[in-house]
């Protein structure tokens, strides 16, 4: 995890703390080995049992595995919830018990049972503390800085925090649930829900996301509850790449596929930097890459253009790529940003076809139709007409300097032609078995 992210978590736990404060409870924070540090906690209380969340990712499973056993071991109860998904692993499967592998029937399975998705528990209204609460040790929550990760340069779009989050679904539930399959592509426009980072961090319950969103289709038209049901299938998808992880946990590492492992990925150190910095000179893939690094986030459309780029135009790896979003992104999760990669990649479970390659202009053009978007990250282009925004190598001279955009010098000319581009990925892909 990178800055964007950590500095999230803590701000997170800031806000966790006052509100427990505000109701009467506390919050203990210690650093160090963590089975140390919980067993004297315990030892202080006189805790007779350990509750938490459950966590899907393999390290946090290995590790509250070994909380687990080393309490219930002396006689310390342990439970875990269901909590960060609305279906954990093992309760949609096939009939053969097996776990789906593919969306779209697991889609239906989901929504057969979404009947069972209890609503959110309320919020407690007091807490009983131990007598001796306030003489317990207690840290002070790190800074990035101590941490040696430095998130100031951001300029981030959310703020921690359960208010917050809770501000962010019923504004996104009022201003764009109902125009979400409409809206949800064009990155100028806020047709997003921006949930993503409160949903990662546990500033909202996901079961109160779905319900609210159940909700607000009854004050809608038809066919604006259509709109919200697309939304709901975002949601599916979150639960679907959880279930995926935890039953191949492999995907970490390696390609889902076994056929695309053979994929001949190219070693390409200064395109792949100038796809990190947004010097690509295709226009929305820049933008985009500048978005991410100024704000700590992305568009999830642009989510996916990048990294078609990187895996299809640059051929490589898609291991570049997830890793460098899960150290700019305020939002990252494994399951979500290594799914999305390998599905970008054609490599993942369910990815698109390997022969489907976005064309970066196509998706400028169509997804930013008025360069809003590209302007507001790519100041160079700032000047350049609307004509030639989408394909700026394609102004003559003049037009380049009448614009102060001279290709090559203010602006990169394309880093790879889309044809020959397209290609090599293909010819790349086909080689593979795929």
């Amino acid at each position: 995890m990178g800055a964007p992210i950590t500095h999230f978590f803590f701000e997170s736990v800031k806000a966790l703390a006052g509100n427990l404060s505000y109701l009467g409870g506390g919050l203990v924070l210690r650093r160090g080995d963590f089975l140390t540090e919980i067993e004297r906690l315990i030892q202080e209380t006189g805790a007779r049992a350990l509750y938490f969340n459950k966590d899907y990712e393999p390290d946090a499973r290995a590790r509250d595995a070994r909380i687990a056993a080393f309490l219930e071991a002396k006689g310390i109860m342990v439970q875990g919830f269901k909590d960060q998904v609305l279906f954990e692993e093992n309760e949609i499967l096939t009939q053969a018990g097996s776990p789906y592998t593919v969306f779209t029937p697991y889609s239906r399975a989901w929504l057969a049972r979404s009947i069972e998705i209890p609503l959110p528990t309320s919020y407690p209204t007091s807490f009983r503390l131990p007598e001796n609460f306030s003489a317990l040790e207690n840290v002070f929550i790190p800074t990035t800085a101590e941490l040696k990760l430095y998130h100031s340069r951001y300029d981030f779009l959310v703020t921690a925090g359960e208010r917050s989050a809770h501000d962010a679904l019923q504004m996104f539930l009022k201003e764009a649930a109902g125009a979400y399959q409409d809206q949800r592509n064009f990155p100028s426009i806020k047709g997003t829900s921006m949930l993503s980072a409160f949903l990662r961090a546990g500033n909202i319950s996901i079961r109160e996301v779905y319900h609210q969103a159940v909700k607000a289709k009854n004050s809608l038209t038809p066919e604006q509850a259509k709109q919200v049901d697309v939304f709901i299938s975002e949601l599916i998808w979150r639960d679907f790449y959880f279930q995926v992880l935890y039953h191949f946990p492999f995907v970490i590492n390696q390609d889902f596929k076994t056929s695309s492992r053979e994929i001949a990925w190219r070693n390409a150190p200064e395109e792949l930097l100038a796809w990190k910095e947004g010097r690509t000179g295709y226009p929305i893939v820049d933008a985009a890459m500048r978005q991410l690094l100024k704000h700590g986030w992305m568009h999830n459309r642009l989510r996916m253009i990048t990294a078609m780029f990187l895996t299809k135009h640059l051929l490589i790896h898609w291991k570049e790529g997830e890793r460098f979003f899960a150290h700019h992104l305020i939002d990252f999760d494994l399951a979500a940003n290594n799914g999305g990669w390998q599905w970008s990649a054609s490599t993942g479970t369910d990815a698109q076809p390997y022969f489907r390659i976005f064309n970066p202009f196509e998706q400028s053009r169509q997804f930013d139709p008025k360069g809003d978007f590209i302007r507001k990250f790519i100041p160079e282009l700032a000047n350049v007409p609307l004509r030639f925004l989408h394909k700026p190598w394609e102004m003559p001279t003049e037009v380049q300097i009448a614009s102060a955009c001279l290709i090559g010098k203010d602006y990169p000319a394309p880093i790879v032609e889309h044809r020959y581009a397209r290609e090599r990925a293909l010819a790349a892909f086909g080689a593979s078995g795929k």
